[in-house]
């Protein structure tokens, strides 16, 4: 293998995992670490914008086309951030000199734990792990480099001259950017989303809901290395790539939406919703903060979603508690603040649960996936033992 060669598609990788979300991100304001963990969310946000505009143009998805999309969407993040005019967040506590040691020497040791295991199950970089679902995406990725496209709707021919279908190709469109050989991209992108996607995720996870336990953040790079289930054996057993990198992704999306709700201007407090009580003063500043913090976090999570869908289901079991908390907050404090405007709220927030579920009730694709005849490997008794 030449090291060279190897460092450069590792370098550009890492340009197309994190540098169009992040400078995205930046433009919305984000604080910089939040918008450096998520960067791979908003840059696959970026890269379905392009696959579809190519989809529906004929022009082909490549380096100069990709640039082209991430350019423009940058520039529509910048311009929202402007037009909002969003506050920076107010200066925090200083972290100590010894806290950041500490923490970035959790995440190298479980990014070299990860990243040991991972390698050690490779063998080598220019070698095809030997199963279905890697053999199936490194083809994917050439079949991308020599037809030019990318979206969910065209990788389907790939089978053999069907008519395209849909398949999440999220992770399939930011890998074959990278030049060279497609089985050194793939494996390369394994190791760059186990040992440090994954731990910085969980790191910010664990920020996000212990804010003043600097201990937690800390250990959880660690406890995130030695889980069997993700991901040693998503990644390396089943092969599922672009499953695992929207699963690596979610702890920090949770953990935006967290910082939102509690740690940011949006926070109502008892005086806020218990009728009776004065109001606190809400800015303009407050209010144009909380729209573009959901700018950001609607940006993100459809950049995970669009690499996998799963994600979506995982983030609505997940955050679906915060999600029910801060629609009552708000049609509380709506309610409080103006009793016609509460009932707006709230009926459209029910039309809308309404609606979902219809559609979810009468969707043919959700009852294809429940009706599925999965072979039953054991009963729950055996699985218990």
């Amino acid at each position: 293998m030449n090291v060279l060669l190897i460092g450069g598609q590792l370098l550009a990788l890492l340009v197309v995992f994190y540098l169009p979300g992040y400078l995205g991100l930046r433009g919305l304001r984000l604080p910089s670490l939040p918008a450096a963990v998520l960067a791979p969310a908003a840059g696959a946000a970026f890269a379905a914008a392009g696959t579809m505009f190519c989809l529906v143009s004929g022009l082909r998805w490549n380096w100069i086309s990709s640039a082209i999309s991430a350019a423009l969407c940058i520039s529509i993040c910048i311009l929202l951030g402007r037009l909002i005019a969003a506050p920076n967040d107010p200066p925090k506590p200083p972290v100590s000199g010894l806290l950041k040691l500490l923490v970035a020497g959790s995440l190298v040791a479980a990014a070299t734990i990860i990243g040991a295991v991972q390698f050690g199950s490779m063998g080598e970089l220019d070698r095809v792990a030997q199963a279905w679902d890697p053999t199936y995406h490194v083809n994917v990725l050439q079949w991308i480099k020599e037809n030019g496209q990318a979206s969910r709707w065209s990788i389907w021919p790939i089978f053999g001259g069907a008519p395209p279908s849909f398949y999440p190709s999220g992770w399939h469109a930011m890998v074959s950017l990278v030049p060279g050989s497609v089985v050194v991209s793939g494996n390369l992108s394994v190791l760059v989303i186990g040992s440090l996607v994954w731990p910085t995720s969980m790191c910010l996870l664990a920020r996000a809901l212990v804010p003043n336990r600097p201990v937690v953040w800390i250990v959880t790079p660690i406890i995130a290395a030695s889980l069997l289930a993700f991901p040693f054996i998503q990644m390396g057993r089943s092969g599922q790539w672009p499953n695992s990198f929207a699963t690596a992704l979610l702890p920090a999306v949770l953990a935006l939406g967290i910082e939102m709700q509690f740690r940011s201007r949006i926070r109502w407090t008892a005086d806020a919703v218990l009728p009776g009580r004065h109001m606190p003063h809400r800015t303009t500043a407050d209010r144009r903060g909380t729209v573009t913090r959901l700018a950001a976090l609607m940006l993100v999570t459809a950049g995970t979603v669009w690499i996998h869908p799963s994600a979506l289901f995982a983030l609505l079991a997940l955050g679906g508690l915060y999600m029910i908390r801060f629609g009552v907050l708000w049609c509380r404090g709506s309610w409080v603040r103006n009793q016609r405007r509460g009932v707006l709220v709230t009926g459209s927030l029910i039309a809308a649960v309404v609606l979902a579920a219809i559609v979810l009730v009468n969707s043919d694709i959700l009852a294809g996936v429940i009706s599925y005849p999965r072979r039953a490997i054991a009963g729950w008794q055996d699985a218990l033992t």
